[in-house]
């Protein structure tokens, strides 16, 4: 009888301990079980390792060394060529200019148009330092004197004008004009002292193309030019002057006496037949 009973006892026990077993909550049913269920499968490192992947951690933050490098390499070489070039562009240019500079005012000095304050800073291309302005002196340049004015090509300064001497430029005197060309100076300008030119005494014409100055112009003293007296018509064409006309004393010319015809003259004041 005890024996039953122990073995009961001890099967109950058993019993009752498969049925604790048995019958215990499942992991995770309960609230805090629950709670801690989910921290180990989230920890679980089979789960949480492709996020802490180094590949895909790398891979998101872009920062594989291989590709910074190799990019920062390119952009800095890059810069480097380019700043290189702009560097060595500009010194070509700088180069360039300077050279031109030098080609054009370098050695030989400034240049017509440069300023200056003495002949001796222009250039050999525009010597003459006039008004603060390099000239070189040619037809129509600004000049003080002479000496402002090119020998060869202007030769002549009148009214602060070089020139070459030539009919109608400025003149002071005979000695602003070319003595070939137009010798000279009546008016303020040089003349050929031709027939009809403008004079201010007989010194102003021609000797041979029209020597008498009457009335501001050179004349030839041929019939009907004007006449003050016989002295300023042609003694061989028409000698005579009367009533300012110069003439041959032909039949009918004007005449205040004998002396003004070839022949006589009649009471009516002209040459008889």
């Amino acid at each position: 009888m005890r024996k039953s009973i122990l073995a009961l006892a001890i099967g109950g026990t058993a019993l009752v301990g498969c049925q604790d077993v048995s019958e215990a909550p499942p992991m995770g049913t309960d609230t805090t079980g629950e709670t801690t269920g989910t921290a180990s499968t989230t920890t679980d490192p089979s789960t949480t390792a492709p996020t802490t992947d180094p590949t895909t951690s790398d891979t998101l933050t872009t920062t594989d060394p291989a590709t910074s490098s190799g990019t920062s390499g390119e952009t800095t070489s890059s810069i480097d060529t380019d700043t290189d070039a702009a560097s060595s562009s500009g010194d070509t240019t700088l180069g360039e200019s300077s050279s031109s500079s030098g080609t054009e005012s370098g050695s030989e000095g400034p240049i017509r148009g440069d300023v200056c304050f003495a002949d001796g800073e222009c250039g050999e291309d525009a010597p003459y330092c006039v008004y603060n302005v390099c000239h070189d002196g040619d037809e129509g340049d600004l000049c003080v004197d002479d000496g402002d004015c090119d020998d060869a090509s202007a030769p002549f300064c009148a009214s602060n004008i070089c020139h070459d001497g030539d009919v109608g430029d400025p003149c002071a005197d005979d000695g602003d004009c070319d003595q070939n060309e137009a010798p000279f100076c009546a008016g303020g300008q040089c003349q050929q002292g031709g027939n009809g030119d403008p004079c201010q005494g007989d010194e102003d014409c021609h000797d041979v193309d029209a020597p008498y100055c009457v009335y501001g112009l050179c004349r030839d003293g041929d019939e009907g030019d004007p006449c003050f007296d016989d002295g300023d018509c042609d003694d061989a064409e028409s000698p005579y002057c009367a009533s300012n006309i110069c003439h041959d004393g032909s039949v009918g010319d004007p005449c205040l006496d004998d002396g003004d015809c070839m022949t006589g003259c009649s009471p009516g004041y002209a040459c008889e037949p």
